[in-house]
């Protein structure tokens, strides 16, 4: 869902967490626990147990696809990977075609025959009087449910990999396949949307599910969106190298300049901008960021921008031919500022994530 992202990295993984997504995931699982479970257990307790049984739903989505992602072969994931209601999802490239199709059936497969497996394995615990019962009720219920979604034509889902899979057979070309696969994915979240409506307006206990349904399907939307604009972005953005890149959009400043002069751009541009520090010749030499400006004021020792600035010396130098997909995939996942990028003619282009972003955008 749109709105603030956490980014965290577990290992050499990089994940960025949709805090809209992941709350709506929680109060679903809440909504659940207080459905099922006797009146006596405090909310305190359901908010844990609502916590808890979002977290198991996540890690199992993540281990589903990791799992086939392991026996499949080479497969390289491009960026983060997205968090949210529907759990984990992101941008698979896979070394060829074969693995790409097997990737595809297998993972529908797998989800199909996983997501039955715990919805029936659920009726065990169809009247749960404790919290653990119930939230190994919910957990197996929202579980094998989201499997069985996870299976629909909904990109960045299995199953909408298994439509781009046969949707180029019936498509004049890529392009029109691949709207007619974004086309086919709205319509399916629309579906499931609409869905949830209609069972949170039955009656009863299990009427509460249809909340879960909802949030899966407006989840399912937007992550088509996410998934057309990385796809979009990975496409391009592998096809141009940083040589492409004549001039560096970001903000200068010359090194004498006041601090002022600093707040001013930032106010401007942006907390997240990266200002770029000019020697007395108007070359690069170093950049800044609003973290280490707030550092110096706070210590109340700068009075010139060299004096808080981080040298070019101190950041990533990448060859001139290596394409921005490469570029912008070192910076994501070291979580880096910004590079230095070498010119066919010696000289040196400051380029920072966004722009690397906006650039191929």
């Amino acid at each position: 869902m749109p709105g603030p992202q956490v980014f965290i990295s577990i290992r050499s993984a990089l994940y960025s967490l949709s805090l809209p997504g992941l709350a709506g995931l929680w109060i679903a699982c809440w909504v659940q626990l207080a459905a099922f479970l006797p009146e006596e257990i405090s909310s305190f307790s359901l908010a844990a147990g609502a916590a808890v049984t979002g977290i198991f739903f996540i890690v199992l989505i993540a281990s589903v696809e990791a799992a086939v992602r392991f026996g499949i072969g080479e497969s390289r994931l491009i960026g983060s990977s997205r968090v949210s209601a529907s759990g984990v999802t992101g941008l698979i490239k896979f070394g060829d075609n074969a693995s790409t199709s097997r990737h595809a059936f297998v993972s529908v497969s797998l989800t199909i025959a996983l997501g039955l497996g715990l919805l029936a394995a659920s009726a065990q615990f169809r009247d749960p009087a404790t919290l653990l019962s119930g939230v190994v009720f919910v957990v197996l219920l929202i579980s094998g449910g989201g499997l069985l979604i996870r299976a629909c034509p909904i990109q960045g889902f299995p199953g909408g990999e298994l439509a781009n899979r046969y949707l180029p057979l019936l498509a004049e070309d890529e392009e029109s396949a691949a709207t007619v696969a974004r086309v086919l994915s709205v319509l399916s979240s629309g579906v499931i949307a609409l869905t949830g409506l209609l069972i949170l307006a039955s009656p009863g206990t299990w009427g509460t599910w249809g909340l879960a349904v909802f949030i899966a399907g407006i989840d399912g939307v937007l992550l088509t969106q996410w998934h057309a604009r990385r796809s979009r972005w990975m496409t391009s953005a592998s096809q141009r190298g940083l040589d492409s890149i004549v001039h560096s959009r970001l903000p200068t400043i010359s090194q004498t300049a006041p601090i002022s002069e600093l707040f001013s751009i930032f106010a401007i541009e942006g907390n997240r901008a990266t200002v770029v520090v000019l020697d007395a010749s108007g070359k690069p030499e170093g950049v800044i960021h609003l973290r280490q400006l707030r550092t110096a004021a706070q210590a109340a020792r700068s009075s010139e921008p060299r004096e808080v600035m981080v040298s070019l010396s101190d950041l990533p130098r990448l060859p001139a031919s290596t394409s921005v997909l490469d570029a912008a995939l070192f910076l994501e996942r070291h979580r880096l500022p910004a590079l230095v990028a070498e010119g066919a003619d010696g000289g040196v282009r400051v380029l920072s994530l966004d722009e690397l972003r906006r650039i191929v955008d």
